[in-house]
């Protein structure tokens, strides 16, 4: 989409937020582009989203199938809140969750809790 956007701009095609770029068609490629080339170049664009699309979908599937049969994705799911997506995205990219010392390690490890902000130099060290 980022490409379609940029080359939307190149040719000073004006007036498309990131919302319109989603829903352009092949034939709206056909009116909007008046050199052949650029017009086969968003076409391809436009191919190439639906192709990595359908991989995507493909992909997505075969992973639920395979997390449904996971004990800790249905706990995961259990939590409210956490959809499917979110319980994957845990499942898969955590793995073992025992592998953290405790809920503070855990939480540091996801990035929501505040860093420590120190100097370089420890204070005990001072002289």
């Amino acid at each position: 989409m980022g490409q379609i956007s940029r080359m939307l701009l190149r040719h000073n095609i004006q007036g498309y937020n990131r919302n319109d770029v989603k829903h352009l068609t092949e034939k709206d490629m056909h009116e909007l582009y008046h050199h052949p080339l650029s017009r086969t170049k968003a076409v391809m664009n436009l191919q190439r989203i639906d192709i990595l699309s359908n991989q995507i979908k493909t992909i997505e599937k075969e992973i639920l199938q395979r997390a449904k049969q996971e004990k800790v994705f249905h706990l995961l799911k259990g939590i409210p809140g956490v959809g499917d997506i979110l319980a994957l995205t845990i499942l898969y990219e955590v793995g073992d969750i025992n592998r953290f010392s405790d809920a503070r390690a855990f939480s540091s490890y996801c990035r929501v809790v505040p860093g420590i902000h120190q100097s370089s130099e420890l204070p005990h060290l001072k002289s």
